[in-house]
This record gives C-alpha cells, structure tokens and sequence, in this order.
C-alpha cells in the first residue's frame, strides 16, 4: 500500500434505493465527480451492473459479505466491496470501497473475477498490516476491522468501543485524540498522529490516520486506517539517540565537520559551529572559504588548496595535515 494508506481507500454509500448517501474525497476523484455531485445520484446512473449482484442488508456490524464488479458508460470496471451495512431506524444503507480494476470482456467469468479481485483486495490491506476503522460523530460509536482488532492484540469477536480503546492508550498519548480529532472537524486539518498504546502488556507505537466523510442526512463518520509502526519507530529513536551520542562524543573530542556542494560551477561551503569555533572565525565567517584560507599556515596554504582542488574534481579523499594560525592560543 501507498504511504498515503487513506487517500488510496475510497469509500461510497448507499441506501437502499441505491442513492448516494456520501461518498469521500479519494472516492469522488476516482469517478470524476465533484464530491457534492454525488449525493442522491443513483448508482446505477453511475454503474452499469453487469449482473445482479445485490449488496442486500440481511445482517449488521458485518465487514467484507459481498462484492459487486461494475462497467461505466466509459469502459471503466470497478470493483465495489461491502465494508459495513449501517443501520439508521428501520433504515439500512450500505458502505463500499470502489476500487478500478482491469478491463474484462463480457466472455469473462464474472463471479471468478470478482473473487480474485476481492481477494486481492483483502490480500494488499491484510498484507499491509492496515487496519481500518469507523468513528461515528454524534453517538461515538465505533467500528473496527478484525485486522485492527489483531494488531491491538485481541481477538476477533471482542466487544471494542472507543472508550476501551483510548484507555489502553498511554497517558502521555490520549490528549493527541482530542486535539487531532477537533482540528480535524472544525479546521479540515489532516487527521495523522503517532502514539502509544498497550498490546499484550507492553506498550507499542502505532499510526493513525482519518478523514470525515460527511452524510447527505447529517449524521457523519470518519474513517481511518489504524498501523502498527513499533519497528520503524524504535529505529528512528535508536538513530537519533546514536546521532546524540555521536554529536556529544565530537564535541568532547572537538573534532568539527565541514562540508562542500556543487551547483553548475560554483561551490558551496559550509561547516558547523565547533569547526568555526576551532578556526576562531566569527558566526558570519561559517561557509567563506577566503576566511577559513586565512586560518592556514602561510607556508602550507599553497599545498593544502592544491590538494583541495584535486579532491573537488578527482572525487579523491580529502585528508591533509597542515599547521593553523590563529589569533591565540587556546
């Protein structure tokens, strides 16, 4: 999956007369529609099923039942996969991703086609270690994939609401929800943290990301994908902890460090506050190759700047010892 996991995701509703209900941003790119233009559009003004493959809401709270392969007026082919079948009273509507798949002729065996690009589907996100989720706005109810309820350690049955969720959440990380979630609804600020949460008694770093996806009848929801990213997380702790160290170490052995860039022909300088610190040169001195040469021994600059040259255009080492002048002893 694309680093971008929810952009990727598009996500479509209906009701039972097959009227659009809402449809997210990534959804309505993907059919070429504004994403208002979407509400109350009837989905076979969109589509053309190439059977009757109905999404028939016979069960709630059930994720990936069914799925239905789809053509447009321009020989598009979709594929639409159940997520969710939302109840509403004694209304029911019914939540889809829409993903475009290879074109097929109508010699095709449909039903075989669907069951492998609904498996692919289920593969990439499975694979992916992507957990998805559903945050209703108005009565807080909460939906999680059992892919989510694996990463989370738990099995795939157990009862989870959003409460429970939190407070497994580390105390240090659980003020990260309400301040994302709110700039999220109010300022459309992108919905994208890191933090930490226990698993199996030992507290691990995951990545959440949302989008709101608003309903034609007022009552919304955002959808987000939930991964696991202990590793990554641990080694860029354990790379910035060794860049510490490393600086440290330097700074207690003054050893300084400088660096040159080339653009067309003309070279950039720079070096770090220890090696300027070193030449004894001023704050405005770091990256002027003239005030570091007046820094030189008189008797070796000559050598030293051939010796430079030669590095710049053969791409040789540098590594030259040389005596230094400076104001005063230090």
């Amino acid at each position: 999956m694309d680093e971008q996991y929810l952009s990727i995701i598009p996500i479509l509703e209906f009701n039972q007369r097959y009227e659009v209900v809402s449809a997210n941003l990534p959804c309505s790119q993907l059919l070429g529609f504004n994403k208002d233009q979407l509400n109350g559009v009837n989905l076979h003004e969109i589509f053309n099923f190439n059977h009757e493959i109905l999404f028939s809401p016979t069960s709630t709270r059930q994720l990936g039942a069914e799925s239905a392969l789809v053509t447009t007026d321009s020989f598009r082919s979709f594929l639409l996969t159940k997520i969710y079948i939302e109840q509403m009273d004694s209304l029911k509507s019914i939540v889809v991703t829409v993903a475009e798949t290879t074109q097929l002729s109508i010699t095709n065996n449909i039903s075989t086609q669907v069951k492998s690009d609904f498996n692919l589907l289920q593969n990439a996100v499975s694979g992916a270690n992507i957990g998805i989720w559903r945050y209703n706005i108005m009565s807080k109810n909460t939906d999680f994939s059992q892919k989510s309820k694996e990463l989370l350690g738990l099995a795939p049955h157990t009862e989870l609401t959003w409460q429970t969720f939190i407070e497994t959440v580390h105390p240090h990380d659980q003020g990260l929800f309400e301040a994302f979630f709110d700039n999220h609804l109010e300022f459309r600020l992108l919905l994208h943290f890191e933090f930490r949460i226990i698993v199996e008694s030992v507290y691990q770093w995951f990545e959440l990301r949302g989008e709101l996806v608003e309903r034609t009848d007022g009552d919304s929801h955002i959808y987000g994908t939930l991964i696991n990213c202990h590793q990554e997380k641990e080694m860029v702790i354990a790379l910035n902890d060794a860049n510490e160290s490393k600086a440290l170490a330097m700074e207690a052995g003054k050893i300084g460090t400088w660096r040159a860039s080339k653009s067309g022909n003309d070279w950039t300088w720079h070096w770090d506050k220890l090696t300027n610190d070193i030449f004894q040169l001023d704050d405005d001195d770091i990256g002027c190759l003239e005030k570091w040469a007046e820094r030189v021994h008189p008797e070796d600059i000559d050598q030293v700047l051939k010796q430079l040259e030669s590095s710049l255009i053969t791409g040789r080492e540098f590594n030259e010892k040389y005596r230094g002048y400076c104001l005063q002893e230090k």
